[in-house]
């Protein structure tokens, strides 16, 4: 199949400009490049709507990007489409300020569930194209974001409260 220059740059897009075709973890290459985009977000978007707002705009055209690159690459699932990793970790710090020790710790909270995939995130790779390349990512995503908000919580009360 002849590849448009529109294909190529979803192609581009999905690999996380590149991240995703590390020979080595491509995965946790993608969720590194995610960590840094929700530092850059963090300042771009100071507020939580704004960051929430762009988080959702990359989830949002993730999927029709993904599913593309599923026909693209003829496999339900490419390793090296890491757009759904990087995605994920930007809605890791939703509910969180940042900080590097917070984000080192939603970024492995996110990577073990991500590796893992606990019910119900194995059921949601089973969904159609797109769909299920972003979906299992974004719901350990959102499992890792509420695991760090309720942290922040207990971290946050005085000891004898």
């Amino acid at each position: 199949m002849q590849r448009t220059i529109v294909d190529r740059l979803v192609l581009w897009i999905c690999e996380g400009f590149g991240l995703g075709r590390s020979p080595l973890a491509p995965g946790t290459v993608g969720s590194l490049g995610g960590l840094l985009l929700a530092a850059l977000f963090k300042v771009l978007f100071p507020t939580p709507w704004q960051y929430a707002a762009a988080t959702l705009a990359v989830c949002a055209v993730g999927v029709p990007l993904c599913s593309r690159a599923t026909v693209l690459l003829s496999s339900k699932d490419p390793q090296n489409v890491v757009l759904d990793e990087i995605a994920a970790v930007l809605l890791v710090f939703v509910f969180v300020g940042w900080s590097w020790p917070a984000a080192l710790l939603g970024l492995a909270m996110f990577r073990a569930l991500d590796i893992t995939k606990p019910w119900p995130v194995s059921a949601l790779e089973r969904l159609p194209r797109g769909w299920g390349v972003m979906a299992d990512d974004l719901f350990c995503g959102l499992l890792a974001s509420l695991a760090l908000y309720v942290l922040s919580i207990i971290q946050s009360q005085p000891v004898g409260s």
